[in-house]
């Protein structure tokens, strides 16, 4: 399964333990809607990035050959803005429904992402583009 499945599956799974197993109340209405601004925010680091790597030609599977070191626009701030942006979205949706047992979901997604996913691309990156990548890498967080 790439990332967007992995993505899908935590949204799923944030509203399913929402209504199987709610937990605690963790925010009320309408303090629950800032959830929408994390959605937001998390899309927008979904998209951006997509799109820049669209425009550089680069692979965007993270099992591909990349051929461009992208080090611009919201790479200067995370490693990783698609997945930050796909943890966001999904704790924005926890924040909508407002029960402690849905932060399961984003933790999980976190958690697959990096071990399943930025490590395995850090390590092609380090090969692809050695010193410039590691250099980046002092520069510039994994996640925040």
């Amino acid at each position: 399964m790439l990332p967007p499945a992995w993505f899908l599956l935590s949204l799923i799974t944030a509203a399913a333990l929402h209504w199987l197993v709610p937990g605690p109340r963790l925010l009320a209405s309408p303090y629950t809607l800032v959830g929408v601004l994390f959605i937001v925010g998390g899309l927008v680091l979904i998209i951006a990035p997509a799109r820049a790597f669209d425009g550089a030609k680069t692979a965007i599977n993270p099992f591909g050959q990349p051929t461009v070191f992208l080090v611009e626009g919201w790479y200067r701030l995370t490693r990783n803005p698609m997945y930050l942006g796909m943890v966001l979205a999904t704790f924005g949706v926890v924040v909508l429904l407002g029960t402690a047992t849905s932060l399961l979901a984003p933790i999980g997604l976190l958690l697959v992402l990096d071990r399943r996913f930025v490590r395995h691309e850090e390590g092609t990156l380090r090969s692809t583009f050695g010193t410039s990548y590691d250099a980046y890498c002092r520069r510039v967080r994994r996640w925040v």
